[in-house]
């Protein structure tokens, strides 16, 4: 029963088209609880391969659908730059609301780049640490 309720897991994890129906989708959650709640039990020997190779697949999955997040992400903004540059070439073309975005935009940037210097470690690192997935 918990080798197919791994599988299962695989599965759904191995389905997911995006990032962010990957994360939402709380597979990844009741993964890390199953490996919490196992506790030594998953050293089992008929357990451990099946684990070990779920675990593997999740992760490089999870890659996988970050790294084409990331590409997203790099070119959505680089469209919202451009359309800076272009606004301010001519102010009077942009609403109140477009500058309000992308004032929320300029702001949240620098909070992007910091994230996204804290979470490299743990994106890149993540056979290294207990929780990962």
């Amino acid at each position: 029963m918990l080798l197919h309720a791994l599988g299962d897991l695989k599965a759904e994890v191995l389905a997911c088209r995006t990032f962010t129906e990957l994360v939402s989708g709380g597979a990844l959650d009741r993964f890390r609880s199953l490996k919490r709640r196992l506790g030594e039990t998953l050293l089992h020997p008929r357990l451990l391969p099946v684990l070990l190779e779920t675990t593997v697949n999740i992760k490089n999955r999870f890659r996988m659908l970050w790294e084409d997040e990331e590409t997203a992400l790099l070119a959505d903004t680089n469209k919202v730059r451009d359309l800076e540059k272009q606004l301010s070439g001519h102010p009077e073309m942009a609403t109140p609301d477009l500058r309000e975005m992308l004032e929320v935009f300029r702001l949240g940037a620098p909070a992007l780049r910091r994230g996204e210097a804290d979470r490299e470690p743990e994106a890149r690192g993540c056979a290294q640490t207990q929780d990962c997935a």
